[in-house]
């Protein structure tokens, strides 16, 4: 038989030795470098020399101008710094991409190469013809995808070479001098000034960033990153970016001051708040997103001091401006700043769901920027102290703070709008419930172990499609109304029938009573997280009957059942000590008991 020439594979692109993700982790460490000195030098012309008279006042103040002048040098060289990094993390985003549609074209015409070889070999002459065709029209794909690749990597050299003459340019004291004296260095106050008063309105917010150049934004990260870190609208890239900035202020900052002196109270609960937030994007910072190349976790939320200091943060594991399924989730009951464990988790638990579901890219993440009710230790004065704070008051301030942040999701989201979910747990239920009455842009609610909603329908809470995890033997969600006109402390059971959810299967829990606040606390856990991946990722659960008088255990039933079926010593117990402290602010009997034992998980 005749030859037929077969173009040889195209071998593998070449290795990025500068990827996406690092890049940000340097961007990020110049900023912290640059927002430290910044924090020094405020720190420096803060301080007055009025305690000084004559030549010794003279001396101090000279001193700090000249400190303060040093410093400037330093913080004009690592603004050209910081923003060359920007730039080049940039180039390396698209790079990246680019080499990943490359890699599939490859590798897509590796293997109708290896076709043609199969074919060829069991070919006959009069196959020669139609043979040759075929690898002739494979050559001009492997020329073609050859060129391509050597632009490619052509693009990726120049901007390495880039980014290490633009860091050359600004590593002498010299050229700091320099960057100072610039008459375009941008001023961060005039920049902010041009916001004026849409920082409450997340899409002027978003048309405002649009509209500033990159040196612009990069200005005031390092001069405001509180600022922008929680300003609804931004790209969260860039949210991300200026909270990075402030945690490792606070860590850094507090950390030195503790050497010298004794921390006030608000200081160490702000360090202690810095910290955990620090370890969680410690733990992540080996994960790269593989949709961008670049780091997979992102601070959209760092409010250390608010809410008596148990401080608010927000975390996405995934980029929420450009994934096709978004959500967000509420914890409930004794979640704060200072402790983020179990709330990451059951993050990282729907994160790995969701994105092997194959059904489009995804982010999840939590929302914990309210004041959840919490205690130190089951105390009957901290029980009564937790009957005072659990009332829908605080759900419905979240609620309307939760609304604002989805709406800063919804403005910075690129492309078409992505899949929002919201998913409430506990008293983050109640909250989340609130948030959707008041308007919150979500495609889909979902209320897990609920202790009630404002409203008596999920038609009158919300056009989102509502859907209810409640457990058979979880006490919470037996603290809801069962209808209309019959008041429960957090408002109504969005598991009753009548409500009009759509309630789905979850593991239904342990009857001993010792279990009872373990299933509360046990819906990421199996059927219930295979559910809650189904619905965040544009999919029906699997449905189970509402409840409807009879078909259920009411709190009292389940609390006697239960303690009955361990031998009744846990719950009276437990419940002496709790009578006596909430004697006066829980009514007493079973019923009195049981709502002092199930007013936290």
């Amino acid at each position: 038989m005749s030859t037929v020439v077969v173009p040889v594979d195209v071998p593998a692109l070449p290795v990025m030795g500068s990827l996406p993700d690092g890049a940000v982790g340097l961007e990020n460490d110049l900023r912290a470098a640059l927002v430290n000195a910044k924090d020094v030098q405020a720190w420096a012309e803060a301080i007055s020399a009025d305690a000084f008279t004559g030549d010794a006042s003279d001396a101090s103040g000279h001193a700090l101008t000249r400190f303060s002048r040093r410093l400037d040098v330093t913080e004009a060289a690592l603004e050209r710094a910081v923003l060359a990094t920007s730039h080049f993390e940039d180039r390396l985003a698209r790079l990246f991409s680019q080499s990943l549609t490359l890699d599939g074209d490859r590798t897509s015409l590796n293997g109708d190469l290896a076709n043609l070889r199969a074919d060829v070999a069991a070919a006959s002459e009069a196959d020669t013809a139609e043979l040759q065709a075929r690898a002739d029209r494979l050559e001009a794909r492997s020329t073609r995808l050859r060129d391509d690749i050597a632009a490619w990597s052509t693009r990726y050299a120049d901007a390495e070479a880039e980014f290490v003459a633009a860091l050359a340019a600004v590593d002498t004291v010299e050229e700091g001098r320099v960057a100072a004296a610039d008459p375009g260095r941008v001023d961060p106050a005039v920049v902010v000034r041009t916001l004026g008063s849409d920082a409450d309105d997340p899409a002027a917010v978003r048309r405002w960033w649009d509209r500033l150049s990159e040196a612009e934004r990069q200005a005031v990260i390092a001069e405001l990153p509180a600022l922008v870190g929680n300003l609804a609208g931004v790209p969260v890239r860039y949210r991300d970016a200026a909270n990075r900035a402030a945690v490792g202020s606070d860590v850094d900052g507090l950390t030195a001051q503790q050497a010298d002196e004794p921390l006030t109270e608000q200081e160490r609960d702000r360090l202690a708040n810095a910290s955990a937030v620090a370890d969680v994007l410690d733990d992540y910072s080996q994960d790269v997103d593989p949709v961008t190349g670049e780091l997979l976790a992102h601070l959209t939320q760092y409010q250390p001091d608010e809410h008596s200091g148990d401080g608010g943060v927000a975390l996405f594991l995934g980029d929420p401006d450009v994934a096709d399924h978004v959500s967000v989730y509420v914890p409930g009951t004794l979640s704060e700043t200072g402790t983020l464990d179990g709330t990451i988790g059951n993050v990282d638990a729907l994160h790995d769901a969701a994105g092997r579901s194959g059904d489009g890219t995804v982010a999840v993440g939590f929302w914990l920027d309210y004041d959840a009710p919490s205690i130190d230790g089951f105390s009957p004065g901290e029980i009564a102290d937790l009957a005072r704070v659990v009332t829908p008051g605080e759900a419905a301030a979240g609620g309307r703070d939760l609304a604002d942040y989805l709406d800063g999701l919804r403005a910075s989201d690129e492309g078409a709008p992505a899949h929002l979910s919201l998913i409430g747990h506990s008293y983050g239920a109640t909250t989340s419930a609130y948030a959707a009455h008041d308007g919150a842009p979500v495609d889909d609610l979902v209320l897990l172990g609920s202790p009630g909603s404002p409203t008596s329908t999920a038609a009158g809470l919300t056009s989102a499609d509502v859907h209810v995890g409640s457990a058979d033997f979880d006490p919470i969600t037996l603290l809801g109304a069962s209808g209309p006109g019959l008041p429960g402390p957090l408002g109504y059971d969005p598991a009753q029938d009548s409500f009009g959810g759509q309630r789905f299967e979850v593991d239904p829990g342990s009857y001993r009573v010792q279990d009872l606040f373990h299933n509360h606390s046990s819906y990421f856990d199996d059927a219930s997280l295979s559910n809650i991946t189904d619905i965040v990722t544009g999919h029906d659960p699997d449905p189970v009957d509402g409840r409807h008088p009879g078909s259920y255990q009411t709190l009292d039933q389940l609390l006697v059942g239960s303690s009955a079926v361990s031998g009744g010593e846990w719950l009276w117990e437990r419940g002496e000590d709790v009578v006596d402290g909430v004697v006066g602010s829980v009514v007493g009997g079973v019923r009195g008991l049981a709502e002092g034992l199930v007013r936290f998980p």
